[in-house]
């Protein structure tokens, strides 16, 4: 997935509190040190005071995300916490999610199936998609 993003985008900015949670997942996750990928770049955001009305219904990368995206005036935004999308489109900006970045891989020929990819979240990151979005991804994408 990181080699898709870098594929995607020049730049992608990684709030310090999802490369906290990355470096240190829970137990059944594998830790990822973001370090040595150049284009992705750890920020904090400085509106700490929006992150900590974020973080009343939002986890911490959420919330550092949506307050970096009013910061920086963000083009996109990589969520898929439902509430966080609808936080972040409430605030006017384009969100996308993993599957997203799937079709837009598989659109600029990145990405030739988009199927064995979910396959692989589901068998490795234990990422839950729903049956019936897993349809409609899938005839979207045209598989």
């Amino acid at each position: 997935m990181l080699e898709l993003l870098q594929k995607l985008f020049a730049e992608v900015i990684v709030p310090s509190a999802v490369s906290a949670e990355l470096s240190k997942p829970a137990a059944r996750f594998a830790a990822l040190d973001i370090a040595p990928f150049p284009f992705l770049k750890i920020r904090s955001p400085l509106d700490q005071s929006l992150v900590k009305a974020l973080l009343a219904n939002l986890q911490a990368g959420e919330a550092e995300a949506i307050a970096l995206a009013e910061e920086l005036h963000a083009d996109l935004l990589l969520l898929d916490d439902l509430a966080a999308r609808l936080e972040a489109a409430r605030r006017g900006f384009e969100v996308t999610g993993v599957f997203g970045i799937l079709l837009r891989g598989k659109t600029r020929g990145f990405v030739t199936a988009v199927m064995p990819l979910m396959d692989q979240l589901q068998a490795e990151v234990n990422f839950y998609i729903d049956p019936k979005t897993r349809m409609d991804f899938l005839k979207k994408s045209g598989e």
